[in-house]
């Protein structure tokens, strides 16, 4: 249990470090790693705390997309509603994205039922939070 709790925080590090790396080249600033991963640490124990209680969450997400915009901010000095527009539409990105492969992978391993579940489950919930 140890182990799939430290993967899933370090999937939430890795996604919070992206967004903020991806928050700093649209607004042509230089990456700065080190700040940049304190920023991400702490918004990916944030994530990790709301997953405990329940993954997918749209708490989780609308945490997500504050924490990787007030990282950002405070990172980088990016406008705190700008770097809010970039990270929702991010995570819009990476949630597109994520119900894409699980419905690739159901097709090819004919679980589509399953697919489906989790899909009509989650993605209502995940797309909302990333658009408001």
């Amino acid at each position: 249990m140890i182990g799939f709790q430290f993967f899933e925080w370090a999937l939430s590090f890795v996604e919070a470090m992206i967004g903020i790396s991806v928050n700093a080249t649209v607004f042509f600033k230089k990456i700065n790693w080190k700040n940049s991963c304190i920023a991400s640490s702490a918004v990916a124990m944030v994530i990790w705390g709301i997953n405990q209680f329940q993954l997918f969450s749209f708490t989780a997400t609308i945490a997500g997309i504050i924490g990787i915009a007030v990282g950002s901010h405070l990172v980088y000095q990016i406008k705190w509603t700008k770097a809010f527009v970039i990270s929702s539409v991010y995570l819009l990105m990476i949630y597109v994205t994520d119900f894409f492969t699980v419905s690739i992978f159901a097709v090819l391993l004919g679980k589509e039922d399953s697919a489906y579940e989790i899909i009509k489950k989650y993605s209502f919930f995940r797309i909302s939070a990333a658009i408001v």
